[in-house]
């Protein structure tokens, strides 16, 4: 007979089935929405150090609060092209965007939407994974820098297009971030279920086929 475990104490649960609809997960989305996003001019200081001749770059110096993703989450896209934080200077907290080669600061979200939070990049190609609700979203960004400064060379374009991956079961709430596995095939999330709050369940979903492993 299992030894009980203290109330104080989460119970962390793993489970595991074959496919999204035998686990109760509703089948991914086939809509994609596409869309252009807004560009603000930079705003990044960039100091030398005068020995080792180092550079830091102040990436966001507005009064926003701005924030990196959690430290295990990749917060560049796989071609280092954005780099990807949340903010609220928009007035609420959703993702944005540095280009790294101009400095441009990308609102990735439309405001008509909710935006996507537990935010991590992804490893093989320049997407961003999401969840919103109960719905784990794919964002592909295309980053099309122009060359600040350079007559003629055109603005800067960025163009994010969604898609629906999966969705989780009804839950009480986000026990981490997305996070993913080292060969880009997983993502893991973890939520708590929505019986007993000091139940904590974990999800993986295989992103090519959308198999959700509950």
């Amino acid at each position: 007979m299992p030894r009980a475990r203290s109330r104080r104490s989460p119970v962390p649960a793993l489970f595991f089935a074959g496919a999204a609809l035998a686990c109760g997960f509703s089948p991914p989305s086939l809509a994609d929405e596409t869309w252009s996003c807004q560009i603000s001019p930079a705003e990044r200081e960039t100091v030398a150090e005068p020995e080792s001749g180092a550079k830091t770059i102040f990436v966001t110096t507005s009064p926003a609060s701005d924030s990196n993703l959690y430290f295990h989450d990749r917060s560049w896209l796989s071609d280092e092209s954005m780099l990807v934080f949340t903010s609220d200077r928009a007035g609420r907290h959703e993702p944005f965007g540095y280009v790294e080669r101009t400095g441009e600061i990308v609102r990735l979200g439309r405001a008509e939407r909710d935006p996507i939070g537990g935010l991590t990049c992804g490893r093989r190609a320049n997407v961003v994974y999401g969840v919103r609700g109960n719905d784990i979203i794919l964002q592909r960004v295309e980053v099309a820098a122009g060359a600040a400064g350079t007559p003629g060379a055109g603005p800067t374009q960025v163009t994010v297009r969604e898609t629906k991956i999966a969705s989780l079961p009804k839950h009480g709430g986000l026990r981490s971030a997305l996070n993913e596995s080292s060969d880009g095939r997983y993502l893991s999330v973890g939520y708590v279920s929505p019986d007993n709050p000091e139940v904590h369940r974990i999800a993986a979903i295989e992103v090519e086929t959308t198999v959700v492993l509950r």
